[in-house]
């Protein structure tokens, strides 16, 4: 069973949206899925009050979905660019 759930998230403080990592049932998120300026995925891992563990399968299931995440991110931003 996933314990993991994703949220996109867009932020007029950041260039492009995130995905907010949880895990199923908590209300904060452990980490975000974010795209820098040179397009490259990036992982950021907040600091929490409770330890988090990750099993190998859903390490593999978090590079998946930032994956998934970055083309639809970029071809996002190509539709509002040509809308310009």
């Amino acid at each position: 069973m996933m314990r993991l759930k994703f949220e996109w998230v867009g932020d007029i403080t950041t260039t492009y949206p995130y995905l907010c990592v949880y895990f199923q049932n908590e209300k904060e998120p452990f980490m975000d899925i974010g795209v820098k300026d040179n397009k490259e995925l990036e992982f950021s891992l907040y600091g929490n009050t409770k330890d988090v563990f990750l099993t190998r399968e859903e390490w593999i299931y978090i590079l998946k979905k930032g994956e998934e995440f970055l083309p639809k991110v970029i071809e996002n931003e190509q539709h509002w660019r040509a809308l310009e």
